[in-house]
């Protein structure tokens, strides 16, 4: 190998160095934006109402239980397919 390409394989790895450095830095600014920016903006979870007392909510389901196998295509009747998705 010449010397002159060794330099030139030296001055390329610098430069990349360089960038390398730069681009960690400018992860790392926008990591801790974005983690100070979720601290002040947490969103609570969102909860549904529901008929079902605190039992039924609470209870275990079985392993067994196969729920409805009633699909919508959206070519049926809506108010047969809740009834039947209901039921």
């Amino acid at each position: 190998m010449s010397r002159a390409y060794q330099e030139s394989i030296q001055a390329d790895l610098v430069e990349s160095q360089a960038m390398n450095e730069e681009l960690r830095r400018d992860l790392q600014t926008h990591t801790a934006e974005c983690e100070g920016a979720d601290q002040g903006h947490v969103t609570p979870p969102r909860e549904f109402p529901t008929p079902f007392s605190t039992e039924i909510v609470k209870a275990v389901i079985p392993a067994t239980l196969v729920g409805p196998k009633v699909t919508f295509t959206g070519m049926e009747d809506p108010e047969a397919y809740l009834a039947a998705f209901h039921t």
